[in-house]
């Protein structure tokens, strides 16, 4: 036997288990010297999920922290609406060269849950199983719905006031902005509609590709999310064909709604997929790596989407400055 090997054994941090599913990686080296016959390459294994039987205090966990994580991410959404408010009340030019399109996208991403009763944000997330294997534990304390749900509805409501300014603005325009100085709705959702159709196609097939046949209604959810990341897409459009003088967001409004897709996106990447105690092989080979490699290409191709919106939308900004 060779005494110079080094075995490395690591377990994942209890402290994580209700974010991250326990695993082992173990790492083989060999301490000799590279010129040595006897010398190999290191060896990195990692296991699959190690499902273990008490994971009742992890299960009942994550659905308070994520309660109490959608609460901050709905009082952050609130407080950017109340600065883009704010701004044009200070700003009364600005506010007819915001796009409608944008804020029609935000109020049906706002309305969607409070009609539909469909998750606020983001889904509850864990492995399929049989009917008779399923977890039933996504949901949260009747306190945390009502403070969610009331949350949703002030945005909702400030998102209307805010869209309400804009339209009653084009109707009511100032004589320093002509009609060739804001942005054409019909058109911004034409281009806008365009980019998205494109989108979802490769989306699709990307998907397809990777994962095999997925349901049409399951990829247009998907995309639908991704299309709330964007959100700045219609902006970005309709200032591209006008001329303008005055900045229409304000730097809270759009780099805090962005850091809010950011991070909800950067959340849903990290956390894994809450597990059953009887979790079985199959199970393992269904949503292993597959279900990893799609979350990093969507992560990935929404944060350079983003990154790219947001610097457009800087350039424009200082574009303005510099005329």
């Amino acid at each position: 036997m060779d005494c110079l090997i080094e075995v490395k054994v690591q377990y994942s941090s209890k402290t994580t288990r209700w974010l991250i599913n326990p695993t082992a990686s173990v790492s083989i080296s060999s301490l000799r010297n590279p010129e040595d016959q006897f010398y190999f390459s290191p060896i990195n294994l990692k296991t699959v999920l190690i499902p273990y039987r008490d994971n009742s205090k992890e299960v009942k966990f994550r659905p308070n922290f994520e309660a109490c994580f959608r609460i901050f991410v709905l009082l952050t959404s609130a407080a950017c609406l109340l600065s883009q408010l704010y701004y044009v009340e200070r700003n009364i030019d600005a506010t007819p060269l915001i796009s409608a399109v944008m804020l029609g996208i935000q109020l049906l991403g706002y309305g969607v849950p409070l009609v539909m009763d469909t998750p606020i944000l983001f889904a509850w997330k864990e492995y399929l199983y049989p009917q008779s294997r399923l977890l039933h534990t996504g949901s949260t304390n009747k306190q945390f719905q009502f403070m969610m749900k009331l949350l949703l509805l002030i945005i909702f409501v400030l998102t209307l006031k805010l869209f309400q300014k804009v339209w009653d603005s084009r109707k009511i325009t100032p004589k320093s902005l002509s009609l060739n100085h804001r942005p054409n709705d019909k058109k911004v959702l034409l281009f806008a509609s365009m980019i998205h159709v494109t989108g979802f196609a490769l989306f699709n097939v990307c998907h397809s590709m990777l994962a095999g046949e997925t349901e049409l209604l399951t990829q247009l959810n998907k995309y639908w999310g991704m299309i709330q990341d964007c959100f700045l897409l219609p902006q970005i459009i309709g200032l591209m064909e006008c001329k303008f003088k005055t900045k229409p967001l304000s730097k809270v409004y759009y780099i805090g709604f962005t850091v809010v897709r950011f991070v909800l996106r950067g959340y849903d990447y990290f956390r894994d997929p809450v597990f059953s105690v009887y979790f079985h092989t199959e199970d393992r080979a269904v949503v292993g790596f597959l279900d990893v490699k799609m979350v990093g290409l969507d992560a990935s191709f929404l944060g350079g989407m983003n990154l790219i919106i947001l610097n457009t939308l800087e350039l424009q900004f200082r574009d303005y400055k510099r005329g």
